[in-house]
């Protein structure tokens, strides 16, 4: 989908971003850009996006660190990286009381997934 890059568009459309703290924003990045190469669709709310990107620990690396992260991440994304599948098999034992949405687990290959829809995205 087609976006306005007009600067009025643009500063309009992130107004409820700017509640954020530099390093809250930084976190953030780095989740949507993980998800953008795992194909992972992610909400525009803010503060669910802050939760998202502190139970992934992108709150918990420096500034330096961060910057380092989006710079790959970016490098990853300029390569054509990501297209992960979108979900996996889940071969355990039913699933009763699945975990939350804001639940994540990054798995050795440094993915992250998310449960939701009966699957991890």
């Amino acid at each position: 989908m087609a976006i306005s890059c007009g600067t009025s568009s643009l500063t309009s459309a992130a107004t409820s971003f700017t509640s954020l703290s530099e390093k809250q924003l930084r976190a953030v990045r780095i989740y949507t850009k993980c998800a953008k190469l795992n194909g992972a669709t992610v909400t525009t709310n803010p503060n669910t996006l802050v939760g998202l990107a502190t139970a992934a620990g992108h709150m918990g690396m420096s500034v330096k660190q961060q910057m380092a992260v989006e710079t790959y991440l970016d490098c990853q994304i300029a390569n054509g990286g990501g297209g992960a599948p979108d979900s996996i098999a889940y071969s355990g034992p039913p699933v009763v009381n699945p975990p939350a949405l804001q639940n994540i687990v990054v798995d050795v290959d440094g993915r992250q997934w998310q449960y939701y829809a009966g699957s991890w995205h």
